[in-house]
């Protein structure tokens, strides 16, 4: 197995539904998904990254049959209800298990895990605990956007998984120390969002034109890749997977041929340097601030 490849998540997102900025392809066919997941079999990638929220993507992987993959999948909000916690996160969780035709799933996450900190937080956490003990599911945790609400969520609460936002850009997980104190935790860490929905492999001139203020970091991204002899994709992959405390690294797939460049491009790995590519801007690295 090539260095990094036991890390990857094969991310769903576009198997349910068109996603990302830059999707040109929009939903991945059927016959493509299945066509992945052998090449991902036969490369041992054994992680898929899933979602109820993501259109039909648990039908089309239990269509296929995923009984040799570690499966994440996420919860909806539970923003509007004020009880019956327990109740909700057990249907939900069978539905994904009905949908994919498992038994039982990897790990279940927060999709917004504020809602820990409001006033039904400990409930929405017993719920959690409640599918762990049933054997629905082995790990929980969180997905968030942002470190800031951290400190306040694991003082509170033991979590065994979270995704991170974390690419060549957006480095606030490292920054903010708390990728060495997940370590320290013994909690799994997936960066997601590694090419920030497709926009750090694409041309600055055939993105929205709401990214043109931040045209010097994409001149310092691409001289970066010219000057090192790396394409995009080769430097995003490698940046994350080269980062020792991070366990699994998702990576969206729209068809066969991105994922064999993806595969490709960890083939020769090579530690640089590339501190100074940072970026703090909200505005950049925030897709929720995006106004697209």
């Amino acid at each position: 197995m090539g260095f990094g490849l036991e890390k990857l998540v094969i991310g769903t997102a576009q198997f349910g539904q068109d996603y990302g900025v830059t999707n040109t392809h929009g939903k991945v066919s059927e016959k493509e998904v299945e066509s992945i997941l052998e090449t991902a079999r036969t490369l041992g990638i054994k992680n898929l990254d899933t979602a109820i929220s993501y259109g039909n993507s648990e039908n089309v992987l239990g269509n296929i049959g995923i009984d040799d993959f570690h499966v994440v999948t996420k919860l909806a909000s539970f923003e509007s209800m004020t009880s019956s916690f327990s109740k909700l996160c057990n249907e939900s969780l069978q539905l994904s298990l009905k949908n994919l035709r498992v038994s039982s799933i990897d790990t279940v996450l927060l999709h917004r895990p504020e809602e820990l900190l409001g006033s039904n937080g400990k409930s929405i956490y017993r719920a959690l605990l409640d599918v762990k003990d049933k054997g629905l599911v082995k790990n929980i945790g969180i997905s968030i956007y942002s470190p800031h609400i951290l400190t306040e969520i694991t003082s509170k609460y033991v979590i065994d998984a979270i995704q991170v936002p974390l690419n060549i850009f957006d480095r606030r997980i490292i920054s903010s120390g708390w990728l060495n104190r997940f370590k320290d935790m013994n909690v799994t860490v997936t960066a997601r969002s590694i090419f920030l929905q497709g926009v750090l492999l694409s041309n600055l001139n055939y993105l929205p034109a709401y990214f043109q203020k931040w045209s010097s970091d994409f001149k310092k991204m691409s001289h970066f890749c010219q000057v090192n002899s790396l394409s995009n994709l080769e430097a995003c992959l490698q940046f994350v997977t080269q980062i020792p405390e991070v366990d699994k690294v998702i990576v969206g797939v729209e068809n066969e041929k991105q994922f064999s460049e993806i595969i490709s491009a960890l083939s020769a790995p090579r530690k640089l340097e590339s501190n100074y590519l940072e970026s703090n801007d909200l505005g950049l690295i925030n897709p929720i601030d995006w106004k697209l």
